[in-house]
Parts: C-alpha cells; structure tokens; sequence
C-alpha cells in the first residue's frame, strides 16, 4: 500500500506540476479582483450573496501577497482532497485495492477541473476540501456537519450529497424495508435535514443584490443535468 500511495504522489506532482509555471497569470473573472481595493471586494462578494465569510478575506489578504500564493494552496488543498478521497474508498470496503488504486490514480491525473488555475476558483476548492474532509469523517457529528454545511457554497455539492447518504445507508444497513429506512432517517435526520437548512438560510438571507441582482437565478436541478451535456458540444 505504501508503493501504491508513493506512486499516486508522484504521479500527482507529475500531472500538476505546471501550475508553478503559471504563478502570476490572471485568468478570467480574477481580474474583477486583480489589484483592486479590499473595500470594493468585501462590497462585490456582498453583493453577489456570498455565503462563504472567508471568499473576500481571502481574496483581500492573499492578492497582496501574490498570485503565486493561490497556485500553491491549490496545489496543496488537491493533493490533500486525493488522500482524503484514497481514505473514505479504503473504510468502505467496497472495492479491492487494485481497484481503489485505479480510482484514486484517476481521480488524481485526469484534468476534471482545469479551472482550478484561476485565482477565483480557491474558494471553491477549500469548500471541496470541506466536503471531502466531513465525508471521511462523516460519523463525527461536531466536525461534518459545519464541513458539509459550508461545502454546500458549490451549489452542485449538496446534490453530491446523495452519494454521502447512500454511504451512510450501506454502512446501516442492507435492506431496503420501510421500517430500515425510517430508522435510518431517524438516526441521520440532522444530516438529511442539513440541505434543506442550507438552502433556506441561502435564499433567505443571502440573495444578490445590485450589480449581481439575478446572479445565478438560472440554477436548477434541470441545467444542472443539462449544462454538461451543453458544454461538451460547445
């Protein structure tokens, strides 16, 4: 196992490696918040509803330091998000491990989020962390309920969140009688209840105002079936 972890290093830093050659490039919508005054971040990410409270502080006191700083926690926070994920496929004991070994190489090298380069992107991929991190200890309440509930910034992980249920029910158990899956209720019903929490506190209180009013009012469980499909013949 210690080869195989060893291999899955290496060929992360393989894969990933470039992003030290891009440590000062600006893509996209980083240039809405590329030397631009704290003030005017706090108010942007005001304004477009952000539920995360660290995205403007993170963007405030890491941009002075350098572009070079993201690229390094990016670097990391991936690199932590594959151990995380080699851990929760080795406690579920559903697969061997030349298999798990397959999916975590996987999961490593192939480019599934080639947006990650761009400045904006951090927050999203410390609230992947977060909901990677409360998975693996999904069963410790204190630590994975605040986890998920933060993740949950990525709109798409809350529906994510189903195959962390559908864990926890195989751990539980192996029948699908009504009377099992109301005792599983009973016993989850904090994490079942905790989207549905999420969503109520997001639109209620955290609803886009001024130059971001409609922001992200085309999210929906239809576009997000469709919009991959959509992207993949753009």
């Amino acid at each position: 196992m210690f080869r195989e972890n060893k291999s899955i290093a290496y060929l992360y830093i393989i894969s990933h490696l470039g992003i030290f050659f891009i440590t000062d490039a600006i893509y996209w919508d980083d240039w809405e918040i590329y030397n631009t005054p704290k003030e005017e971040i706090f108010n942007m990410f005001s304004q477009a509803g952000s539920f995360v409270p660290f995205t403007p502080y993170l963007h405030a006191y890491l941009l002075p330091i350098g572009p070079w700083t993201y690229r390094i926690l990016t670097f990391v926070l991936f690199f932590v998000i594959t151990y995380l994920f080699d851990k929760i496929i080795l406690n579920s004991k559903l697969v061997n491990d030349e298999t798990r070994y397959v999916l975590v190489l996987f999961f490593t090298i192939l480019p599934f989020n080639i947006a990650r380069v761009a400045l904006i992107i951090l927050p999203y991929t410390i609230c992947l962390t977060l909901f990677f991190m409360a998975w693996r200890y999904k069963h410790i309440r204190y630590i994975a309920l605040p986890l998920f509930f933060l993740s949950f910034t990525i709109n798409s992980l809350p529906f994510f969140y189903v195959i962390v249920m559908a864990h926890f029910y195989y751990e539980f158990a192996k029948d699908f009688k009504w009377e099992t899956i109301l005792k599983f209720v009973k016993s989850r019903f904090d994490y079942l209840l905790l989207p549905v929490i999420y969503f109520a506190i997001k639109y209620s209180f955290y609803v886009p105002y001024g130059d971001y009013l409609d922001y992200n009012d085309n999210f929906s469980l239809t576009n997000l079936l469709s919009m991959p499909i959509q992207q993949v013949l753009h």
